[in-house]
């Protein structure tokens, strides 16, 4: 295994990149082709079939076990066209499989909830419940360098929210902003054919777009005195963060309720006893969540709908 990527972002360098490098010095492209090939075959096998109950499981966990796969395959199947595609190759996806998985998620639907904190809270709980994470990954996280035991879940800004980072050089090469808009009209297409809407997100998601590019330039590592700091260990190297409560990330990061989203995740996963006041949330990069919220927190509900939706 590789402990230093990030699994949601690279799942085969996570599970497979220790390994890989032992073995680099040996016809490491063939290898590499050679694994993905094989692991591509496996999970299209296991997503094809039907769910097969792990026995050495307990009876909530295999409940749990349960549900994510259902997850997983319920995703793969509304995404990849079968009729036209029996080997199920990549380049054969089918726009109405995308356009269909988009409108049942009625984005623009009445989101409940008091102010935007709420209703983002609302609506990022339901996509990340389809498996996909809009601003933020936690990832479990029970071993600090110090050897305690407190349980505590990692907080991870997703680095696809700001993965346009060239949009920083669009004034000094503006067809960098004509291709962009180009590709975002495109993609908008899929799901709608009204023009004048079409142009209206376009100018939405650039202008989003554009300002979370610099996310990149703050410094992840840049922490306040009076943050109670934490150490964390990535193959030998210390890292610092802020080990923060629920309600300090609210004070915090007023962007979205957190305490309402954990909760909404909580029960979607069907976690009995979890008492959400006591979790520790290891933040690795709070100076760049901090960026987020200042963006997010002075945007409309319907600007938010319109970024959740691209």
């Amino acid at each position: 295994m590789d402990i230093s990527a990030n699994p949601c972002e690279d799942f085969y360098q996570f599970t497979c990149g220790g390994w890989v490098s032992e073995n680099a010095k040996k016809n490491f492209n063939s290898i590499l082709i050679q694994l993905s090939l094989t692991a591509d075959e496996k999970i299209q096998e296991l997503l094809t079939s039907d769910y097969k109950i792990n026995e050495k499981l307990s009876k909530e966990d295999q409940e749990y076990d349960k549900k994510t796969f259902e997850l997983l395959k319920k995703s793969y199947n509304l995404c990849l066209n079968k009729d036209q595609n029996e080997n199920f190759k990549v380049q054969n996806y089918d726009n109405k499989y995308i356009s269909n998985f988009v409108n049942k998620l009625n984005i623009y639907g009445n989101i409940e909830g008091k102010n935007n904190a709420d209703k983002l809270a609302n609506l990022v709980a339901k996509i990340d419940s389809l498996g996909i994470d809009l601003f933020i990954t936690f990832v479990f996280n029970s071993e600090y360098v110090d050897n305690r035991e407190d349980k505590a879940l990692l907080v991870i800004l997703n680095e696809g929210i700001y993965k346009y980072a060239y949009l920083e050089n669009s004034e000094e090469i503006p067809e960098i902003s004509l291709h962009y808009k180009e590709f975002i009209k495109k993609v908008l297409s899929v799901v709608n054919n009204n023009e004048k809407e079409i142009e209206e997100k376009l100018e939405i998601i650039y202008e989003i777009q554009q300002k979370l590019s610099d996310i990149k330039n703050i410094n992840p590592d840049a922490l306040q005195e009076e943050d109670t700091l934490f150490d964390y260990n990535i193959n030998g190297i210390i890292f610092k963060g802020t080990a923060d409560s629920i309600d300090t990330l609210n004070e915090k990061f007023p962007f979205i309720n957190w305490k309402l989203y954990i909760e909404k995740m909580v029960e979607y996963y069907g976690l009995k006893g979890v008492d959400v006041n006591s979790i520790i949330f290891n933040n690795v990069s709070p100076q760049r969540i901090e960026y987020l919220n200042n963006i997010i927190h002075k945007m409309d509900i319907y600007k938010l709908k319109v970024y959740v939706e691209w």
